[in-house]
């Protein structure tokens, strides 16, 4: 038995002519479906293309292989080992009244940190305090080109800070909440995942 298996995102079936479609718009799948088996109904494992597409390779829900959404964070692989689940320290303010904090996991190199610190501080124009709550620890290495293996990892070749959802990045005090807000938000443009802006608890914005 063959199978041709043709993948068409957006393609009604009552818009097919073997379907009952009046108008001749294809005609070439049409001439297929004379020769096949033709099914009229149909189960779905999950409402996105991108998950329905991975069930149908791989015979699991999205709810198993982790890919439950067109894009961003849900259409994501989970995260396994200790990468995975939500910020469990770091996650709160501690010095400041206003924060930027990570609502997405990822990976942030010193030079995408150094700019965000940068951002914020131009912004400011030397008002105001900022804190930096967290620092590219994990080393991240790189061989040349043509390298034979077998001589061990590398040179380094940047620093990284490892990023949990929840995981705030910036804090700053001394500065209207306008300011802040807008500061984070350019900061927030030079970091590889999204954030959010948030407020102590207690600290009025006016």
């Amino acid at each position: 038995m063959r199978i041709l298996y043709v993948d068409i995102d957006t393609l009604r079936p009552d818009h097919l002519g073997c379907y009952g479609y009046p108008r001749a718009t294809s005609t070439n799948i049409d001439k297929v479906a004379e020769d096949s088996v033709r099914f009229t109904d149909v189960y779905c494992s999950d409402a996105p293309c991108l998950p329905s597409r991975a069930a149908l390779m791989t015979g699991r829900f999205g709810i198993h292989t982790g890919c439950v959404g067109h894009g961003g964070v849900n259409a994501e692989m989970r995260w396994e080992g200790r990468n995975r689940g939500m910020a469990k320290g770091g996650d709160t303010i501690a010095f400041g009244d206003f924060a930027i904090q990570a609502t997405e996991r990822g990976k942030c190199s010193s030079a995408q940190l150094e700019a965000a610190r940068v951002a914020i501080n131009r912004h400011f124009k030397r008002r105001g305090k900022v804190w930096m709550r967290v620092f590219p620890q994990k080393s991240v290495t790189k061989k040349p080109a043509e390298t034979r293996m077998g001589k061990g990892k590398g040179a380094v070749e940047f620093w990284c800070a490892v990023i949990k959802p929840g995981t705030i990045l910036f804090e700053a005090s001394g500065v209207p909440a306008s300011m802040a807000r807008e500061a984070m938000r350019l900061a927030d443009g030079k970091l590889p995942f999204k954030c959010k802006f948030i407020v102590r608890e207690g600290v009025e914005i006016l």
